[in-house]
C-alpha cells in the first residue's frame, strides 16, 4: 500500500476512532454532538472532494474495509451527506463493502437513503437509479408514512417519479 493511501487511511480511522469515544462518553443530557460529528465529517469530505486526486484518494480510502465500516456504522449522518451531494462514484465505493449495513440507515425522519436523495433537491436521478439498481425497497416509509415516490412527487422530482414507478 503506498505511503499516502497509508497515510489517509490512518488519519480517517482516527478521526472515527475519536468520533466513536465521543459517543461511548457522551452524556444523555448532551444531544448536541452527533450533529458536530457529522458537521465535521461533512467538512473533511468537502476538503477531501476539492481535487482530482485527493477525490481519488478518498476512493481508495473509503474502500478500506475498517473505514468503510466506521463511517456507515458511527458516523451515519457523513453517508447522507454523500447522497444530497450527489456522489455515486463514493457511495458505490461504500456499497462494495458496506450495503448490508447502509440498507438499514435512517435520517432524522427515517428516510433511507433512498427516500432522502428522492426528496432532495437538485438532480439525484444518478443517485436514484443506482440504489434502485441495488434492490433498494421501493416501499419502505418513513415516520411520516412516504414512500421515496411520495417523496419524489412531493418536491415535483418527474425524473426520479419515472424511475421509481414501475412499467405498466
Amino acid at each position: 500500500m503506498p505511503l499516502v493511501l497509508q497515510t489517509a487511511r490512518q488519519l480517517w480511522l482516527y478521526i472515527l476512532k475519536r468520533i466513536q469515544s465521543a459517543y461511548e462518553a457522551k452524556d444523555e443530557a448532551l444531544d448536541y454532538y452527533p450533529k458536530s460529528a457529522d458537521e465535521l465529517m461533512e467538512k473533511l469530505m468537502t476538503a477531501y472532494m476539492a481535487g482530482k486526486r485527493s477525490r481519488r484518494l478518498l476512493e481508495k480510502v473509503f474502500g478500506c474495509p475498517e473505514v468503510a465500516e466506521g463511517l456507515v456504522t458511527k458516523v451515519p449522518g457523513a453517508v447522507f451527506t454523500l447522497v444530497e451531494r450527489r456522489e455515486r462514484r463514493l457511495l458505490g465505493v461504500l456499497l462494495t463493502r458496506e450495503k448490508e449495513r447502509m440498507v438499514e440507515l435512517e435520517d432524522g425522519e427515517g428516510n433511507s437513503l433512498l427516500g432522502r436523495a428522492a426528496g432532495g433537491r437538485g438532480r439525484t436521478e444518478g443517485v436514484v437509479r443506482m440504489l434502485v439498481g441495488e434492490g433498494w425497497d421501493l416501499t419502505r416509509v418513513n415516520r411520516a408514512g412516504e414512500r421515496a415516490r411520495e417523496r419524489a412527487a412531493r418536491v415535483g422530482h418527474l425524473a426520479i417519479l419515472k424511475i421509481l414507478t414501475p412499467a405498466c
